[in-house]
């Protein structure tokens, strides 16, 4: 009779360890998960230093090393209708209603913050490259103390370029020249394609390329290269004003009309001038 009490007690034992230990990796499984990835908004890359909140918790982070998007995920969460903050240095933060539900919640499309400024920007600074196939530029910002800017948000800037002939005398300069040199000829005018490099080690981030075949052919051994940059206030110009004002400035014939709409839209869009000279474009 014992023995059956005993073994009746140790297979009620085993049945409820096993309905313990089921119920417990139920509740595990259905433990209230919210995920969902974060990108700058103009270069679709990762934002440094962002924050974010969701009831009382607080995810800080910084970026991915393979310079891929970031998800946050938070765990132990209350069901119900909340808040999610987002926000990040030099950032426009955002505050967006969810609702999360009793086990795993995923937003379908990241959240995006647009950024604000590049801090005490006075000047780019341009340094070219050419090849047989192209010409790529590096865009270094620079603050008005001389120092290089390596941290900031990607704005939407527009680059529109001049390439002329580097002539002297009358003729074209055979090496490069610090004085006396002027522009002949124009073999391109118009917007470069910006580029973004969103690794974590890049000092600098802005560039462009230019292929060599939308380059007019020349026998000049080096080249001039005028840019424009505009650089927009995000906060006041919404993205169809900006295409507006980049359209005109791109079709603007003279420089005196390009200065007349600079002006016009002074405020809404910042521009800065920079000019290399003796850039090895015809000795390809």
């Amino acid at each position: 009779m014992m023995k059956k009490i005993r073994f009746y007690i140790l297979s009620s034992c085993i049945g409820l360890f096993i309905i313990i230990s089921f119920l417990v990796f139920f509740l595990q499984q259905r433990d209230t998960i919210f995920e969902f990835t974060l990108q700058d908004s103009v270069s679709g890359s990762w934002v440094w230093d962002a924050s974010v909140t969701l009831q009382d918790r607080i995810i800080k982070a910084y970026y991915q090393k393979d310079g891929g998007l970031k998800t946050f995920r938070f765990t132990g969460l209350k069901p119900g209708d909340w808040k999610l903050r987002v926000s990040a240095p030099l950032y426009q933060p955002v505050e967006i209603p969810v609702t999360v539900k009793r086990g795993p919640n995923t937003l379908e499309e990241p959240v995006k913050l647009t950024g604000l400024e590049i801090p005490g920007l006075e000047k780019f600074i341009i340094f070219e490259s050419v090849n047989n196939r192209e010409i790529t530029g590096e865009l270094r910002p620079v603050a008005g103390n001389g120092e290089a800017i390596t941290s900031h948000p990607c704005l939407d800037i527009v680059i529109f370029a001049v390439v002329s002939e580097q002539m002297k005398d009358g003729i074209f300069i055979q090496k490069p020249e610090q004085k006396g040199s002027y522009r002949g000829n124009i073999l391109f005018q118009g917007e470069l394609p910006r580029t973004w490099n969103r690794s974590f080690t890049a000092p600098f981030r802005y560039g462009y390329s230019l292929p060599l075949e939308g380059i007019e052919d020349t026998k000049a051994p080096y080249w001039v290269m005028d840019y424009l940059i505009l650089v927009p206030d995000p906060v006041s110009l919404s993205p169809d004003a900006y295409k507006k004002i980049k359209e005109k400035i791109s079709a603007a014939e003279t420089l005196d009309r390009t200065m007349d709409l600079l002006k016009r839209y002074s405020g809404a869009v910042t521009y800065y001038f920079s000019t290399s000279w003796n850039v090895p474009g015809g000795l390809r």
